[in-house]
């Protein structure tokens, strides 16, 4: 397998992997009529530090399960695909940073699910394309948001928010986790201008060899560059596609 094609699959398989896991949690305490959430603790207490890493992968029921799991893969494609040098540090960051916030400011109940950290991708995309002027970030955020459904609604503790033991605190978490990751890495290159920079230096060098040595074909695991010369100089064409 190519390495370009082996760089695509990794983080989709990490996603894939992270996601399996609550599904598997989830099958497990249906099929044996038992509840994990226990292990998460409760917050500002000593075993509540446990939820800080498990909590995401604990849920209530399956419709909680697959309407995380959703916009979580779909804030984890539009994360990667526009800020590839940064996925895994973003993440890592609104992750913890998400479960802490609800240790500190969670009510003394068992706080379950992926929600702070879809909250955290949905707030740092948006803030993301605010401070960046990155309109495509903001629009993958807006969008999921509406997909997600009463998504703004849910950091507030409203009557029906409370009533329907929502977690608020880890929304809200979430949304502060993303806006701060946002504004953290807003100077941060990601990624695709290394791409574009990368394109420039190839096509010259390309161009160089084959004046030099007459090769025509230059690729690597990023790019390709055909250049194709013609019986007149100024009808030569070439190619470039990203990898």
């Amino acid at each position: 397998m190519p390495k370009h094609t082996t760089k695509i699959w990794i983080p989709i398989a990490i996603v894939l992997f992270f996601t399996s896991i609550a599904w598997l949690t989830l099958s497990y305490e249906q099929l044996l009529s038992t509840r994990l959430s226990v292990w998460v603790g409760y917050p500002r207490s000593w075993s509540g530090l446990a939820g800080i890493v498990l909590s995401p992968f604990l849920h209530g029921d399956w419709l909680h399960l697959l309407s995380n799991t959703f916009s979580f893969w779909v804030l984890m494609l539009g994360l990667r695909f526009l800020y590839p040098l940064m996925t895994w540090q973003v993440l890592l960051q609104l992750y913890l940073l998400s479960g802490l916030g609800t240790f500190m400011i969670g009510r003394f109940a068992h706080h379950i699910g992926a929600s702070g950290v879809v909250y955290g991708l949905a707030s740092f995309l948006f803030f993301s394309g605010v401070f960046r002027k990155d309109f495509q970030s903001a629009a993958i955020a807006l969008v999921t948001i509406f997909l997600y459904g009463g998504m703004l609604a849910g950091v507030l503790p409203t009557a029906e928010v409370t009533a329907n033991n929502i977690s608020w605190e880890a929304h809200l978490s979430g949304l502060i986790a993303g806006m701060l990751t946002a504004f953290q890495f807003k100077d941060e290159p990601s990624g695709w201008e290394n791409y574009d920079t990368g394109k420039k230096t190839y096509i010259r060098l390309a161009e160089q060899l084959y004046k030099e040595e007459g090769i025509k074909t230059l690729e690597n695991e990023y790019f390709k560059y055909e250049y194709k010369p013609s019986k007149k100089p100024e009808e030569d064409k070439d190619t470039f596609e990203y990898r």
